[in-house]
């Protein structure tokens, strides 16, 4: 989703992955001063697409207090439910683009050009040694672990532990996606919210009992979808 979120709304899209890229020493506050940094420039006017960041509640925590700090709090916070039966047909054909984390989808999401390149740089795509089979199953379990950890985090009513009023207004908006269906559906759900003014964006309906993370594909993208993920996706 994450591609076409940024396709549609011109979005800059970050993953941790291509952050830590830029960091020396692999840090989390490196890594976090890198985002604020450009989330800052003028590339980013139009807002940003943060995938596979934040990893954890304390992460969550500490990228909440520093984009707040410098005037680029969170909007909204996209929780993508989808089974493992789901995520693994997906991860079948899923290429990713290694040295910044983007991924893409040989049958539902492909590179806009002819050859199966990234569409920023030009290089190849591979499939990424966590999407096959045999290495699916641990993949999937750590990172729904983690997911579920995020999702109490944002998805709280966190407003009684703000500092004041304007602090809780800031806090991002969770809002919990079905994504079990096409994701010509799944964008049209996250366009809507994200076109709805803050104040007037519905609360997200509770989860189906049966609803899972997105195992590694986790905000906007064009008008026509073709049909179809990293985690949680947040989004400025």
């Amino acid at each position: 989703m994450s591609t076409l979120l940024r396709r549609g709304f011109a979005l800059c899209h970050f993953t941790q992955k291509g952050l830590l890229e830029e960091t020396q020493k692999g840090s989390v506050d490196e890594m976090l001063e890198k985002l604020e940094g450009h989330a800052q420039s003028t590339r980013c006017r139009r807002g940003f697409i943060l995938e596979g960041v934040p990893d954890n509640a304390i992460q969550a925590r500490k990228l909440e207090t520093r984009l707040q700090s410098v005037g680029l709090p969170l909007d909204h916070v996209f929780y993508l439910n989808a089974d493992e039966l789901t995520c693994q047909k997906r991860a079948d054909t899923r290429l990713i683009h290694e040295p910044s984390g983007r991924r893409y989808n040989s049958e539902s999401l492909p590179p806009r050009s002819s050859e199966l390149t990234d569409e920023v740089t030009r290089q190849p795509l591979a499939v990424s040694k966590q999407d096959r089979p045999e290495a699916f199953r641990v993949t999937w379990e750590s990172v729904a672990s983690r997911l579920q950890m995020l999702r109490l985090f944002f998805g709280q009513d966190r407003s009684q532990d703000a500092l004041d009023a304007s602090e809780a207004r800031r806090a991002a908006t969770f809002v919990n996606v079905d994504a079990n269906r096409g994701p010509g559906e799944v964008y049209d759900a996250l366009k809507a919210v994200m076109m709805t003014p803050r104040a007037e964006t519905p609360k997200a309906p509770p989860p189906a009992a049966r609803a899972q993370p997105v195992v590694g594909e986790a905000a906007p993208a064009p008008p026509a979808v073709p049909a179809d993920a990293p985690p949680m996706e947040s989004g400025q």
